[in-house]
């Protein structure tokens, strides 16, 4: 169903409540960087031309997101071999709505250069060892998740959040997290190639979870998963925590970071940051016990038939990387008080279903009502992929509240008539979405009504610029 500028390919009454709901409403801009060597594989991703360029996409992109093309960055967005960043998307949204912006490190080899709200994560080892994450990284960064998005929440009800990410290779931990979740998502993510490398992305995690399967689960994990262990690490359905010594530490201590804001004045593309502080306050299958989740031994196994049970967490810490479990924690608590648009389209579907786990093994209440899934239409209608179908399969997978499918919508901005080739190949099916792109313009949509010819411009013109200044840094190089 298309609503103006938005398409809708799930879930329609609930997204059209959704978007009645917050039509007109200053969103807030959230992005969560991370890495996985899983990005580093050659071929794996597009979102940089070599190894070596994907190791600073992440700080590149946020870098370009806070500052804009005037700033001479530390690190400069890596070369594509077709393509612009779509950080620039977002940069233009971010910029001409003025958004208060919120940058997380989740874990990444090198700290970004710019402002961020470091969770003291780190980044994650390749997913095929099976072991990408130790465990107690992963309980720590849900942790940090759900803070931030309880106080966050707090602060903006009757608003929305924007939650994005970065992390390169990202699709193919995606790819595992929904698998051992028991969703056969095989030849249905997406990826920044035009042709989706399925092939290659299946077998890496095939690997990864041949390897946590055959590593098993170590009695102090099990015991440390088990009703006791969660009832001290994970914060309570109520929203008030246990084991609160430990969340009241740094991070989270003293005067807690502001929200980045952007100023509309040409001449001054990053104001100085404006605070917004202080803040202020199913049923199983078979004979499944409740509140568990079945593994899955390839792609094509029923859940009900495989013999063995896995905690989600221990999943992440198995095969995922530490993007993933920090916007699950932020998205449990921003939803009991604010919208939330998962802005992505494979990972954040991975990332709903992965909530829904969570939710479900550690009895935490969210509202998924809340919560939407927002891509770009390059995404949803890539031929290569299967994004619906796949939105749909998370509904079907008995983890879902309800077994109810996903809401899932998109920007139908098109890049046929842009004078820049770069954007163009985004018609080619070059880069797709990333950093939030297509929640970006569903936002612009929704609070000024901008439809495609605002938004082309206002990505043009972010891109000229950027040509601009790294041209003028290039020629007084030399």
């Amino acid at each position: 169903m298309t609503n103006d500028f938005i398409r809708i390919y799930t879930q329609t009454d609930q997204a059209q409540e959704w978007i009645t709901k917050y039509r007109g409403c200053l969103p807030l801009f959230a992005c969560v960087l991370g890495f996985t060597e899983t990005g580093l594989i050659p071929g794996i991703s597009a979102a940089g031309r070599t190894c070596e360029d994907r190791k600073y996409t992440a700080c590149a992109d946020a870098e370009f997101l806070y500052y804009g093309a005037k700033h001479k960055p530390k690190y400069s967005l890596p070369p594509l071999a077709a393509g612009a960043s779509p950080v620039i998307i977002s940069r233009a949204v971010v910029e001409a709505l003025n958004i208060p912006l919120y940058l997380f490190n989740a874990g990444l080899p090198q700290s970004p250069a710019v402002p961020a709200i470091d969770l003291g994560g780190s980044s994650a080892r390749c997913l095929s060892q099976g072991a990408a994450m130790e465990l107690a990284t992963v309980h720590h960064l849900f942790k940090q998740g759900f803070v931030w998005g309880e106080r966050l929440g707090r602060e903006i009800q009757n608003r929305y959040f924007i939650l994005s990410e970065c992390v390169v290779g990202g699709t193919t931990t995606a790819l595992a997290i929904l698998t051992g979740l028991g969703i056969p998502a095989v030849g249905k993510v997406n990826s920044s190639h035009p042709v989706c490398n399925h092939a290659q992305k299946w077998a890496v995690v095939q690997a990864g979870l041949e390897k946590m399967r055959s590593r098993g689960q170590p009695e102090e994990e099990r015991r440390e998963g088990g009703k006791e262990g969660r009832k001290d690490i994970f914060p309570h359905p109520s929203g008030r925590t246990s084991g609160s010594a430990a969340l009241t530490q740094s991070p989270l201590s003293g005067n807690p970071p502001a929200a980045l804001s952007h100023s509309h004045t040409p001449t001054l593309p990053h104001s100085q940051p404006t605070a917004i502080w202080p803040l202020r306050g199913k049923a199983s299958r078979g004979d499944t016990p409740p509140g568990r989740l079945w593994r899955c031994a390839n792609a094509n196994t029923p859940l009900s038939s495989s013999p063995a049970s896995i905690d989600p967490l221990h999943l992440v810490a198995a095969v995922g990387d530490p993007m993933q479990v920090v916007v699950a924690g932020m998205v449990i608590a921003l939803s009991r008080s604010c919208g939330v648009l998962l802005a992505g389209g494979t990972q954040m579907l991975a990332v709903y279903a992965l909530i829904s786990a969570i939710a479900q093994v550690y009895a935490l209440s969210w509202r998924p009502e809340e919560v939407l899934i927002g891509t770009t239409r390059w995404v949803a209608q890539d031929l290569t992929g299967g994004t619906i179908e796949l939105a749909q399969l998370v509904g079907k997978s008995n983890i879902t509240p309800n077994g109810v499918t996903p809401p899932l919508l998109a920007t139908e901005l098109s890049f046929a008539d842009s004078r820049y080739p770069q954007l163009r190949a985004y018609e080619h099916g070059f880069v797709k979405e990333g950093v939030g792109a297509g929640g970006a313009c569903i936002a612009a949509h929704l609070v000024q009504g901008w439809q495609q010819h605002q938004l082309l411009q206002a990505i043009e013109d972010q891109l000229e610029e950027y040509e601009k200044e790294s041209e003028y840094r290039t020629q007084n190089c030399e």
